[in-house]
């Protein structure tokens, strides 16, 4: 919200990790009380949010996590119980009151034409790059090297200062229902529990590729797919 377009929102972030890395990211959400990464719009987010609770309702929404310095290759393309983006789909959508979740440009790429959407390839000094990353970080199920990028989309709270119409189990009369509790939002909180659930899909893919029964051997392993692909 409050971006021309979803390019203008990634060059935001993208600025972020390329001189700072994951630290700036993590360093710009937490100085916002709602962890958004533009103070202004944290100003007017969280005014929406008063403007809100009087009203006497709720408010849902979105939130982007970034995942800089994965390694290619993590996931599956063979099965689909093993393809990464849908590991980590199960992941967000499992967390209470999340409705919807995205990988990279998904809901964008479902409106535009294929030479719009798709990322161009090209070849530098020996390696290949992407010129943009639209598809998240993860292409086929496996990751490209690029950040991974995934949305959560997260309904309003259901109880409400102002409420809704419900019916009496015992007289199946139309009643109103009780208020329970006080929150106008808890996206800035689903954030974080977001981070969370994802950091543990990706360990686990990380060790399917490089596990082994130490930490030691688990580096080793590492470094040689490092030295490999240089």
């Amino acid at each position: 919200v409050g971006y021309e377009s979803p390019a203008d929102w990634q060059d935001r972030v993208h600025a972020l990790i390329e001189t700072g890395g994951a630290a700036a990211l993590y360093r710009a959400a937490d100085e916002s009380e709602v962890r958004m990464l533009d103070h202004n719009l944290t100003d007017r987010c969280i005014e929406h949010i008063k403007a809100t609770k009087k009203s006497g309702d709720s408010l849902g929404g979105a939130y982007e996590v970034v995942i800089t310095g994965v390694p290619p290759g993590l996931g599956s393309y063979v099965q689909w119980d093993r393809k990464l983006d849908a590991l980590l789909a199960q992941a967000i959508i499992s967390i209470q009151a999340q409705k919807a979740v995205e990988i990279g440009d998904g809901l964008l790429g479902s409106m535009l034409p294929g030479s719009q959407i798709h990322d161009e390839i090209y070849k530098e000094r020996d390696l290949f790059r992407r010129r943009t990353n639209r598809a998240g970080g993860i292409e086929g199920g496996v990751t490209n090297g690029m950040p991974i990028v995934i949305r959560g989309y997260m309904k309003p709270i259901p109880t409400l200062i102002k409420p809704l119409e419900t019916a009496d189990l015992n007289t199946g009369e139309p009643q109103p229902t009780r208020y329970e509790r006080s929150d106008v939002t808890s996206v800035p909180a689903a954030s974080t529990v977001a981070e969370s659930v994802v950091a543990v899909v990706l360990a686990n893919a990380f060790l399917e590729k490089f596990g082994g029964d130490s930490l030691s051997e688990i580096k080793a392993r590492y470094s040689e797919e490092v030295m490999w692909r240089q």
